[in-house]
């Protein structure tokens, strides 16, 4: 039967997808059509089959009849009776032949129809009945002559099938007619109802795929059908409706993802991101405008190219301390372009730790501020450039006595801290706008590093305070306290400042968009190698071995391919969730792309402990993902390695 099924798909292969109803037709026609022969062939069969018994049971009637009343005459050798024995058997018209043998296997007597001519005319009585049984369409029964438990003899009969088989093919084809009719009528009703139940709602369901294919989802299909394709088209309309949604969401956070490379991308600020060793990976496009270097310039180069000669040793020997130990260095820095003219440039370098504090990559977030510190060198050269200066100037730029009285403000200052010019000058203003810590613990006046330079002629740089606005909140700033002498004598102070609020926005967003995926928020490829390179040297300085797992998800593929890439996105969340659970605070789950997560699992000695966990990973993928109204089954596929000091080398 699967070999008929088979055949039968090639013969319909041909035919195009639309062409529903024609392979439905021939699918039922061919089994009908089976099912008909098979009736057919068995009720002849029957019939025939009843005929034969009843032919013989008339036979064997007769032929014990003989078998009775002839143990006499062949005792006595009575031919003649033996002869009208066997002409009474031969009367009837199903007989061919009928022959009585004595004890020996001689015939005794023959009764053979009329016009038969045989081979040779002088054939023996054996020999013709030898050439009868021979003949076509004949069957013949035997019966024992019996007397006193003596056999005497048999009589022979010989029936002649072939009236018998006339009539079971009359029949036959009586049945075959009628069968064919009735499959015609069948088949014009199941046409009918298959068309009407079957082939408008599939036309209906194909038309609303076409509309998902061409984007559109505001078409739901009208079908009312209350059977299994209606049930169909109610989940079809419900998934283009999910599908219309998830598309939204998904533009949105693409839409969000863009927004947030551009901003880097087009920052004001230059961006300049390093790795451990101090060779830029990545700059942005203000960092190739302000230095006149392309970024194929400054890939792979350390940025002490861009040095001036301004600054000693001892300076960069200071930042490098603050980062490489996690610390944020900021300061002010001379470089020089490619063109060879000198820059000033504020910057902010982080440097980016690890969970165990070590340092794995740099980011610098730096500005040009060569206008500023023009500006500043005028204030120092001339008192009558001096307001000219400050009220061009973006940054806040104010002065105070000995006595920590306000002496002038710049516009942008007073701006910054939402007072006017008037109601700053000549006020205390540390009690305006350093008065507390971020936390709103009280700064002592005492402690004020504004009010140390104006009273002890000591310069501040200060990186880590807040000050306050008039509405009650405060803002990160950096400043730069510079005493003030006349005539040699100290007068005071003059502070520099700028919010920097968003440059710590832009540090915080930078380091996630550089360190981790964006949608399940692991740490990505970039972080996962930091960390492996520095597990690798923590085996080398103290031999702490631990464990590395690659894993993915098997048929991943076939849920993007099937259900669409929102869900995928969703299964992978949900992935991640699981896999997050079964490790520990210390140990490392990223995505590395794809459907393909990297794990470590710190201080792991035995491979038998992360076997274990890999069975646990394994364990906790299996069970069902429940996304939206789908319910997901997934197998994972993992490799684990051991690293310790015995698989390690240089």
């Amino acid at each position: 039967m699967p070999d008929l099924f088979s055949q039968m798909d090639k013969v319909t292969s041909f035919l195009p997808a639309r062409n529903l109803r024609v392979k439905f037709i021939l699918w039922i026609t061919l089994i009908l059509s089976i099912m008909m022969s098979v009736a057919v062939y068995s009720s002849a069969n029957a019939q025939k089959d009843l005929l034969r018994q009843s032919l013989n049971k008339k036979a064997q009637a007769l032929g014990e009849f003989v078998s009775l009343v002839s143990p006499q005459a062949i005792y006595g050798y009575d031919f003649t009776t033996l002869d009208q024995f066997s002409r009474e058997i031969f009367s009837n018209p199903d007989i061919s032949y009928s022959v009585i043998f004595d004890n020996n296997g001689n015939p005794l007597t023959t009764a053979i129809p009329d016009g038969i001519s045989f081979p040779d005319p002088s054939f023996s009585l054996q020999q013709k009945y030898n050439w009868l049984k021979q003949q076509p369409g004949v069957s013949q029964l035997s019966f024992p002559i019996i007397n006193n438990d003596n056999r005497l003899g048999d009589v022979i009969i010989g029936i002649d099938t072939r009236p018998m088989l006339r009539a079971a093919k009359e029949v036959l084809y009586r049945q075959i007619i009628i069968f064919m009719v009735g499959l015609i009528l069948l088949l014009v009703f199941i046409f009918i109802v298959f068309r009407q139940s079957v082939i408008k709602p599939v036309k209906a369901l194909v038309k609303g795929a076409h509309n998902v294919s061409q984007g559109i989802y505001d078409h739901p299909i009208s079908l009312t059908s209350n059977d299994e394709l209606g049930e169909l088209t109610k989940t079809f309309n419900l998934m283009m409706a999910e599908i219309h949604e998830d598309r939204h969401i998904l533009t949105q956070k693409n839409d969000k993802l863009i927004l947030f490379s551009r901003a880097v991308e087009q920052s004001p600020a230059t961006v300049v991101m390093t790795n451990v060793h101090g060779n830029i990976e990545y700059v942005n496009k203000q960092f190739t405008e302000i230095s006149g270097y392309s970024a194929k310039e400054a890939l792979g180069r350390n940025p002490r190219f861009l040095q001036s000669g301004k600054h000693g040793r001892a300076f960069y020997q200071e930042l490098w301390q603050t980062i490489s130990k996690g610390g944020i260095w900021r300061g002010q820095m001379q470089n020089r372009r490619k063109n060879g003219e000198l820059y000033w440039e504020y910057a902010t370098i982080q440097g980016i730790t690890n969970e165990a504090g070590e340092v794995f990559s740099y980011m610098a977030i730096k500005e040009d501020i060569t206008e500023q510190k023009q500006a500043e060198e005028a204030l120092q050269a001339s008192e009558a450039q001096k307001l000219l200066i400050l009220n061009s100037s973006t940054d806040g730029i104010f002065g105070i006595n000995t006595k920590g009285y306000t002496t002038f403000v710049n516009e942008a200052a007073a701006k910054m801290f939402g007072y006017s010019v008037e109601e700053l000058t000549g006020k205390v203003i540390h009690d305006l706008i350093h008065h507390s810590y971020s936390d709103g613990s009280h700064y002592p006046h005492a402690e004020c590093k504004m009010f140390d330079s104006a009273n002890n002629g000591i310069e501040h740089h200060v990186i880590d305070e807040v000050l306050w606005h008039k509405d009650g909140h405060c803002f990160p700033a950096e400043y730069w306290s510079s005493p003030v002498h006349n005539d040699g004598q100290l007068s005071g102070a003059v502070i520099t400042f700028h919010d920097i609020s968003q440059h710590k926005a832009a540090e915080e967003e930078i380091r996630k968009l550089a360190f981790h995926d964006p949608l399940t928020k692991l740490p990505n490829r970039l972080l996962f190698k930091e960390r492996l390179h520095h597990d690798l040297s923590q085996l080398k300085r103290s031999g702490t071995s631990f464990a590395a797992m690659l894993l993915d998800l098997d048929h991943f593929k076939d849920v993007n391919d099937s259900l669409g890439h929102p869900v995928g996105d969703l299964l992978l969340i949900q992935a991640a969730d699981r896999l997050s659970q079964v490790v520990r605070n210390v140990d490392t789950v990223a995505r590395i792309g794809g459907d393909e997560f990297a794990i470590l699992l710190e201080n792991i000695d035995e491979f038998s402990t992360a076997s274990s966990l890999a069975q646990q990973f394994i364990n906790n993928m299996s069970k069902p993902f429940q996304i939206k109204d789908n319910m997901l089954q997934l197998g994972t596929s993992i490799g684990i390695v051991m690293v310790n000091s015995s698989n390690t080398t240089e």
